[in-house]
């Protein structure tokens, strides 16, 4: 009975370390803006009541966004638009990373 108890013990120790783990090291969405910046080129302004994001140089539309923080990770889908082209952003964070499934149109 000990020795079930133990091994009891021990697991639900090693599943809190890991839970803990993932808390610690979710991402938020600051660290969401600087991988986009750093990733896509995007960079968002949202100080004042002038925010907006560029590509580079040239201005780019934000239609969607959508950013759901679980405290374990953190998923994103984002489009965002310029003439002719749409962007696609897709991203979940988790052990501070963040995994890209991002796509983009071109149309003519």
């Amino acid at each position: 009975m000990k020795r079930v108890n133990r091994k009891f013990n021990w697991i639900l120790g090693f599943v809190g370390f890991i839970i803990s783990l993932f808390i610690i090291t979710a991402p938020d969405e600051v660290d969401y803006n600087e991988w986009l910046s750093s990733k896509q080129g995007i960079i968002c302004d949202h100080s004042g009541l002038e925010s907006g994001c560029k590509m580079g140089d040239r201005a780019i539309n934000r239609d969607t966004s959508e950013i759901k923080n679980a405290r374990i990770y953190l998923q994103v889908r984002e489009t965002f638009s310029q003439p002719n082209k749409e962007y696609d952003i897709k991203a979940v964070g988790v052990l501070n990373h963040f995994f890209d499934m991002s796509s983009f149109t071109i149309y003519d």
